[in-house]
């Protein structure tokens, strides 16, 4: 195997996986309540999103035992698959579904962000033509459920990948993860403007204070406007470690690490937060957990606090 292709397959592997987190009880510190879910399998499950109110879409390994390939060779997992379920009152997420299996390609599927109105769906994934690059889709939402008029996005490219899509609250800019020519490290953060006749402007690199030389992924804007995302860098405790950083009039604030519980020595990843019910959920790999990948739980104690900014419309 070419050495190019052999360092694109490690980013996806790390793209996709993220690579697994905590013990299966709950752990509380000052300002944090995390636990790890019953829903977690043996496999990889990562990558929460929001669907609404009270359900959650989140990526997991596909378990149609008929599909002739169903398992990625670079880390020897079965191919991602999305799914939905509902929250409960403790936070755990319950009556777990495949979500539209008709979109469901039999390669990856997974991180997926829906708009404020869950007609309009983004989501990163790949396809028969391209199984080592990463890219974003986007999909309507018929009145019944079904995806319709699924399209690749235009700033897609066979020769790098793109993916991990979170929306701005006005649903006004699309921000994503690529490895694309131009980044500061492995992967970086950008941002794209999404016109209201439904075009996208040129991507923007969020910056050195954002991207550093390491892997940058799994953004998330909170409706607080604060950009929550994984960095090896930073000054990380280890691995990857969730940061928050506020929008601001020039950009966002210095990035702050979340601490412990929520990071740990290993990865730890996808983090997002309903800011006005203090709820949330975030990924990890860390030791004792019940897979390669788990999905938590996280309460906040106390009000999550970056670096104090003037809040205004940010030009990111």
């Amino acid at each position: 195997m070419k050495k190019k292709t052999t360092v694109k397959i490690i980013i996806n592997v790390v793209l996709i996986f993220s690579i697994g987190l905590l013990t299966a009880q709950t752990t509380e510190s000052g300002r944090f309540k995390i636990k790890n879910l019953s829903i977690n399998t043996k496999y990889s499950d990562f990558g929460t999103s929001f669907y609404g109110n009270s359900h959650v879409v989140f990526s997991s390994p596909k378990n149609n035992k008929s599909l002739i390939k169903t398992v990625w060779k670079p880390n020897k997992q079965r191919y991602l698959d999305l799914y939905i379920g509902s929250i409960d009152t403790d936070g755990e997420i319950i009556e777990k579904q495949q979500l539209l299996r008709e979109i469901n390609s039999k390669y990856h599927q997974a991180k997926v962000v829906f708009t404020k109105d869950l007609r309009t769906i983004y989501f990163t994934g790949n396809d028969s033509k391209n199984t080592v690059n990463l890219q974003l889709f986007k999909a309507s939402v018929a009145a019944d459920g079904k995806w319709i008029n699924l399209v690749k996005l235009p700033f897609n490219s066979d020769q790098y990948s793109t993916g991990h899509p979170a929306l701005s609250p006005d649903n006004k800019k699309l921000y994503f993860i690529s490895d694309r020519p131009g980044t500061f490290g492995k992967t970086d953060i950008y941002v794209v403007d999404i016109h209201e006749d439904g075009t996208y402007g040129k991507p923007k690199n969020l910056g050195p204070k954002i991207n550093t030389v390491h892997n940058e992924m799994f953004p998330f804007i909170s409706n607080d406007h604060t950009l929550y995302f994984s960095s090896k860098g930073h000054s990380s405790i280890g691995g990857l470690d969730i940061f928050a950083s506020k929008a601001n009039i020039i950009g966002f604030s210095q990035p702050v690490n979340l601490g412990i519980p929520v990071n740990s020595e290993k990865d730890d990843f996808a983090f997002i937060i309903d800011s006005k019910k203090m709820r949330g959920y975030f990924s990890s790999n860390r030791e004792k957990g019940k897979g390669d990948d788990d999905i938590y739980s996280v309460k906040l104690l106390k009000p999550i606090k970056t670096e104090s900014t003037h809040l205004v419309e940010s030009r990111f």
